[in-house]
Parts: C-alpha cells; structure tokens; sequence
C-alpha cells in the first residue's frame, strides 16, 4: 500500500513539471507594414507639360531625382516638368524603398497652320511626333467640318479654326473658305449712281444707257459692287 502511494505522488510530481505555465493566445497577428507605392510607374507628358507624383506609406522622408534633367525635372515635393522629347526615369527614394517612374515627353506638331480652300474642297490634316489619341473639333461647323479621322472639309464661306488635342493641349488650323462663284472680271455701270452691277438691267437699270467696263476701273473711279448683284 505506501508503495502505491509513493508510485502515485511520483506520477502526480511528473504532470505537474510537464504542463504548460501559460495559456496560449488563440488568434494573435503580427502586425505588417505597408509597402510604400509611387502614383505611377509610366507617364506620356508634353512639352511644358507637368505631373503630380505622389508616394503612399513612405517609411521616411523621400529623395527624389530625375535620369535626365534635360528632358524631365522633378523638384522635391514630387512635381515633374518636361522639357524636351526623350525619356527619364524619376526616382523616390526613402530609406528602405526605392521608387521610379519612367516619363517619355513628346512634341507634337500638326501637319499645316493655316490654308485657303474652296467651298466643296476638304484637306486632311495630321498630327505628328506622338502616339497619342487625337481628338479633332471645329470652332464653325457652318465654314468647315472636320472627321475623326482629321478631314477638313469646307462648307461655306468664312473663316475658322480646327483644333487638334492631345493630352488635354490644343493645336490650332486655321481654314479660310471662299466662294465658288466664278470670278467677275467686267461689270455694268448704269447712267447715273454709284454702283457696279453684274447685269446692265438690275433693278430700274435701263440697259439701253448701261456701259459695260472691267471691274478694275469701277472700283478706281470709286463704284461700289451692287449688294443685289454682290451677296
């Protein structure tokens, strides 16, 4: 019997030394810190043009710097400015992260500035030096027109402009739409009045008293083209 007794305060003397002096905590996470990110990795800019560049959960203060000055500035809140065609590499730097951004800087040029056309006529404008959309418009769809595609047509007489965009910059055609009317080379003077007529009875005009003569020396002797005749 004190043999048994002793066996099981031995037993008893074993589970105390092995069991646990704590409770586990069930459920516990180590908290991670976020990888810091730049706003972009790749950006299209054109000339004069600039960007906001931004970095979420920097660890530090950041250090930024441009590949190539010439072609693309940053200062040192992030602003990039560009400055020529070519590409840099923007870098953000903090003390465990290093963050760049590629920035390609374009200069667009479109094909003409200005051109006299023809009611009826139509010219196709381009716009080159990059691979961005291009968005057309026209100040006077009444004077001219102008397709998707950079199809200038002309529709009535007048004066207009037509805007190429890209990237939110305007680039400026001017068209100039005349008449198709045949161009008049003499002209009817009536006996008396001031007026150059296109017929030598306009109006109460007797023809039979109507001289005809060339439009150059109507308007030297000071005649004035008939608003009837001349619209």
């Amino acid at each position: 019997m004190k043999k048994m007794k002793k066996l099981l305060l031995l037993v008893l003397i074993a589970l105390s030394l092995t069991a646990p002096s704590t409770v586990p905590i069930i459920g516990s996470v180590e908290s991670v810190q976020a990888a810091a990110q730049i706003s972009k990795k790749n950006a299209v800019l054109l000339t004069g043009q600039t960007m906001q560049l931004k970095v979420k959960d920097a660890d530090s203060k950041i250090k930024w710097s441009s590949s190539n000055k010439t072609v693309a500035t940053v200062k040192n809140n992030g602003l990039v400015t560009a400055k020529k065609k070519g590409t840099a590499v923007i870098t953000a730097e903090t003390d465990k992260t290093v963050l760049q951004c590629k920035v390609t800087v374009q200069t667009p040029r479109i094909s003409q500035s200005s051109r006299t056309l023809n009611k009826g006529k139509t010219v196709r404008l381009t716009v080159s030096g990059t691979n961005q959309k291009i968005t057309w418009k026209t100040s006077n769809s009444r004077v001219a027109t102008v397709s998707a595609s950079g199809v200038v047509a002309a529709k009535s007489a007048g004066t207009c402009k037509i805007y190429a965009t890209v990237l939110g910059k305007k680039f400026t055609f001017t068209i100039t739409v005349k008449s198709t009317q045949p161009s008049v080379t003499t002209v009817w003077l009536s006996a008396t009045g001031s007026k150059y007529h296109k017929i030598p009875n306009c109006g109460r005009m007797n023809p039979n008293k109507a001289r005809k003569v060339t439009i150059t020396y109507a308007k030297q002797c000071g005649y004035g083209a008939c608003s009837k005749c001349f619209r």
